[in-house]
């Protein structure tokens, strides 16, 4: 973003020139106020001039006064009420007037009329825009071929020259004609001056309204101004800081970046923020606090060599550094713990998963009576033993995957498979779970599926955690449906039930570890809330996406979306957003391209 400092000092002339004749800090205005002021005042100092001729009997000489006394009263009257240019206009056109005037009174002065000519053209190159300065060339050219006319006796007049005097009348013209230019142009001056001085006290007091501090460089890197609120940011008096104070404050590993960003901005022109050390008085002590610059380049104030002044706005963000060295230390913190935790729970997988391997073989063995023939309630006690050891192992085998996934040690191996393959190893898988509820499980599998790149042994676990977990919320005598369907360039494998559904505010919390739906002590349903944050992050692994939709008390829809294609590698990765990019741009530029054509 723009430096607002340097957008004012870039703009105010033009804001100013903008405003319209009655803002007394418009240059332009306040001039032409003077010329038609002094319009009227030759208008009545021409009057008596009329009165004399007509008095001598000189009535054609009196007649052009007359014309001239009535133009420039006219004009000076109406001026008020016209917009600036039209202005212009009248000023530039009463002036080529006069120099006609001079012309018809005196042949011979044929140059002042030509000088007042230009003295026209110059007045309207001044005050007005390429409009008024054709127009003022197109007035002069008009009162030199009359005045090159007249001087060439191709029209002729009885004028005052019959009578005499008439180089009296026309030097008296000509007078008139250039106090006309000289009264605006000294007004002009005075009119500048004081817009100079408005810009100069509106940028100071939109520099000491702000709360940070503002300083200004000239285009060779000296300070040449500094805002008082930079006393509350440095702790200083203002008179501190001036030369070299302020630099010497800056941090001596910051100070040749500070120092070069000024000369960058300086002569390249584009704004530049850097953060760096600055020494502040705290307390009687002195310490370094972190201050954001922003540099920005004033381009109507360019030197010789084509550099510009800049505008520095600076401003204390010591607390924002604070907050992000906590941030980092919060987040190596919370990085050690995670991997601390996956170095436990991967150390107690592998220390539980031995002697639950023996508790389950040696319950087996019971069950089989390979240890001697067992009474019926030892049988029963055996074969929960045996469930529960299962269980406990198929636990240990979540918290060893999930460790590895949080870790990214989790590795897939793809290959090319039909989808239908995995139909049948998973449902029986759950068929014995699915048995003992009277569930049905329907397998509804498109027509004309493509071959899929990915790891079958992780589609199936990620398939089976799904089943498992629609078998466990569905009610008695319910079905569930296994259905895999082309969408787009993935195959989407979709797990629907009809059970208990999940509520709205914890459908996207589904997948995070240990979590829940129905959560807390009276829960109805075992399990750790492992499989889903595994089944995303295997699906996560292969470039897929997970898609929830559920309802309380009507059943939920989990679609895993799978790339035909198998994972995108991160190189290919950075290879397609290249594309992708260049496709946009060339989009862009032919939208540019069209855009110009059509406006012609």
């Amino acid at each position: 973003m723009r430096n607002p400092l340097a957008a004012l000092l870039d703009h105010a002339d033009t804001t100013n020139s903008a405003k319209g004749g009655n803002d007394p800090g418009n240059s332009r205005a306040r001039s032409l106020d003077v010329s038609a002021r002094a319009s009227i005042a030759l208008a009545l100092a021409v009057l008596p001039i009329v009165a004399l001729m007509f008095f001598v009997g000189n009535g054609a000489t009196a007649t052009v006064f007359a014309i001239l006394a009535a133009w420039f009263g006219t004009t000076g009257m109406l001026a008020k009420t016209l917009p600036i240019e039209a202005r212009v206009h009248i000023h530039s056109a009463g002036l080529c007037l006069v120099a006609l005037v001079c012309a018809l009174l005196d042949p011979s002065t044929t140059v002042a009329g030509i000088s007042l000519v230009v003295l026209a053209v110059i007045s309207a190159n001044f005050f007005g825009r390429r409009s008024t300065l054709i127009a003022a060339s197109g007035f002069g050219a008009v009162s030199l071929v009359m005045q090159f006319l007249v001087y060439s006796s191709a029209l002729e007049f009885e004028f005052a020259a019959t009578h005499g005097g008439g180089a009296i009348y026309s030097t008296a013209a000509f007078a008139m004609g250039f106090s006309l230019f000289v009264a605006t142009l000294v007004e002009s001056k005075r009119a500048f001056v004081a817009n100079d001085h408005l810009q100069i006290r509106a940028f100071r007091s939109l520099v000491e309204s702000v709360r940070d501090a503002v300083a200004r460089y000239s285009a060779d890197g000296r300070l040449i101004y500094l805002s008082h609120t930079s006393e509350a940011l440095f702790g200083c008096k203002r008179y501190e800081l001036s030369g070299s104070g302020l630099l010497d404050r800056v941090h001596v590993l910051d100070r040749p970046n500070y120092m070069k960003t000024i000369g960058d901005v300086s002569h390249k022109g584009k704004p530049k923020s850097i953060d760096v050390r600055i020494r502040c008085e705290r307390e009687e002590r002195s310490e370094f606090v972190w201050v954001e610059v922003a540099f920005s380049a004033v381009h109507d104030r360019l030197n010789d060599d084509g550099r510009a002044e800049v505008i520095a706005i600076m401003r204390n963000i010591s607390s924002r550094k604070q907050q992000e060295v906590d941030l980092e230390e919060a987040k190596k913190v919370a990085e050690s713990a995670s991997e601390a935790k996956s170095r436990f729970l991967a150390t107690i997988g592998h220390e539980l998963r031995t002697p639950l391997n023996a508790v389950v073989g040696f319950s087996d063995m019971m069950i089989n009576n390979i240890g001697g023939e067992l009474s019926p309630d030892h049988l029963e006690y055996a074969e929960l033993i045996k469930q529960s050891g299962h269980h406990l192992l198929d636990t240990v085998s979540m918290l060893l995957d999930m460790s590895k996934l949080e870790a990214g040690k989790f590795e897939i191996s793809t290959d090319r498979f039909d989808p239908q393959a995995l139909v049948e190893p998973c449902f029986a898988i759950v068929k014995n779970a699915a048995d003992k509820k009277n569930i049905e499980l329907v397998a509804d599998v498109g027509k004309h599926l493509p071959m899929l790149t990915a790891d079958e042994r992780a589609c199936r676990q990620v398939l089976i955690n799904l089943l498992s977990n629609a078998i466990k919320f569905s009610p008695e005598n319910a079905k569930v449906i296994l259905q895999i369907r082309l969408s787009g360039t993935k195959v989407a494998l979709r797990v629907i039930d009809h059970g208990v559904g999940v509520a709205p505010e914890d459908v996207a919390r589904l997948g995070e570890p240990f979590f829940q739906a129905q959560n807390g002590l009276n829960r109805q349903y075992e399990g750790t809330g492992l499989g889903l944050s595994i089944v995303r992050g295997l699906t996560e692994l292969h470039g897929g996406d997970v898609l929830i939709k559920s309802k309380l008390g009507e059943g939920t829809q989990f679609s895993i979306n799978l790339p035909i294609d198998g994972p995108v590698s991160l190189q290919e990765h950075v290879v397609l957003e290249e594309l992708s990019d260049k496709r946009f741009v060339e989009e862009e530029r032919k939208q540019l391209q069209r855009t110009r054509t059509k406006a012609g």
